[in-house]
């Protein structure tokens, strides 16, 4: 029984949150009043005793104060110092790259040694082995697999398949 753990369900878990919700809020209003009247008392008793000492007695008309629109023009002038919203995020800039203009001739299969006969895009023919990279220096891939009539290029993460004789351009 010590070990156990108590589940509750949804349903008391949503009101358990609700009361904590209303908990909170009225200890902050209790908070807030309280600040408020307690202000209020400082102030009254601070006129209170400038009135005593002058000689004459307080009103409550002293410690209000009335706000006029005068009062508000300061805050209507000032210059907001960023927009009311936050604009949208930039789209992401997809970079594709150009296609790979390599042709796989043929493979030479074998337990350790296995080759593919690649014609570049110069027109040269190469023997590559797994691991050797294909393509132009600054658009290449890396060959993964050799297997009987076709190689794995691996390429920006991606994996691009060349068959024999398939003449398409990836």
């Amino acid at each position: 029984m010590l070990g156990e753990v108590m589940r509750l369900s949804v349903r008391t878990q949503k009101s358990c949150y609700s009361v904590a919700t209303l908990v909170c809020l009225a200890s902050a209003i209790t908070a807030i009043t309280y600040g408020i009247r307690h202000k209020d008392t400082a102030r009254e008793t601070a006129l209170n005793e400038r009135a005593f000492e002058s000689g004459r007695t307080s009103t409550n008309q002293d410690a209000v104060r009335v706000l006029k629109r005068e009062d508000f023009a300061t805050m209507w002038d000032r210059p907001l110092r960023r927009p009311l919203y936050d604009p949208p995020p930039p789209k992401p800039q997809v970079h594709e790259l150009p296609p790979l203009h390599v042709e796989l001739v043929g493979t030479i299969i074998e337990d350790a040694n296995s080759m593919a006969l690649v014609r570049t895009e110069k027109g040269n023919v190469e023997y590559k082995r797994a691991g050797d990279t294909v393509g132009l220096a600054d658009n290449s891939g890396k060959i993964i697999e050799i297997i009987a009539d076709a190689i794995i290029v691996e390429r920006a993460s991606e994996r691009l398949t060349f068959k024999v004789n398939d003449k398409s351009l990836r």
